[in-house]
């Protein structure tokens, strides 16, 4: 489901501490449906709150708890025994993610002065 990007969710890219806070600014996080492999995103989930040390039995519960959209829809999804399932592969000994991304830089449908900015990421380096 591609994203509106007229949408009133969104927020134009300012460092929170530089806009200036508002009465109706309810400073909540707000999910937005986009297109993607709903297994690509359950599995990033996975790894990034078993890296933070959830416990295997306490992230299934995060999944059953209504209070996590994203989480809760993703269970709703594959079932509580695949998300299990995964839960268990993604704390064995073996584990490792990579992932691969494409950006579309000739998409027809939004205009250049429309299109979105992209915010730089950066990620330290685990030492081993």
């Amino acid at each position: 489901m591609p994203s509106d990007v007229s949408s009133p969710q969104l927020v134009p890219k300012l460092h929170p501490l530089l806009r200036e806070a508002t009465a109706e600014d309810p400073w909540q996080l707000t999910a937005v449906p986009l297109p993607g492999d709903p297994l690509v995103m359950l599995d990033s989930i996975l790894s990034e709150y078993i890296m933070m040390g959830v416990d295997p039995r306490e992230l299934l519960n995060l999944f059953s708890d209504p209070s996590y959209p994203v989480l809760h829809a993703l269970l709703r999804h594959f079932g509580e025994a695949f998300v299990a399932q995964r839960i268990e592969t993604f704390t064995g000994p073996l584990v490792q993610m990579r992932y691969n991304t494409v950006i579309n830089d000739h998409d027809s449908e939004i205009e250049q002065e429309d299109a979105l900015e992209l915010i730089a990421i950066s990620v330290k380096r685990r030492h081993q």
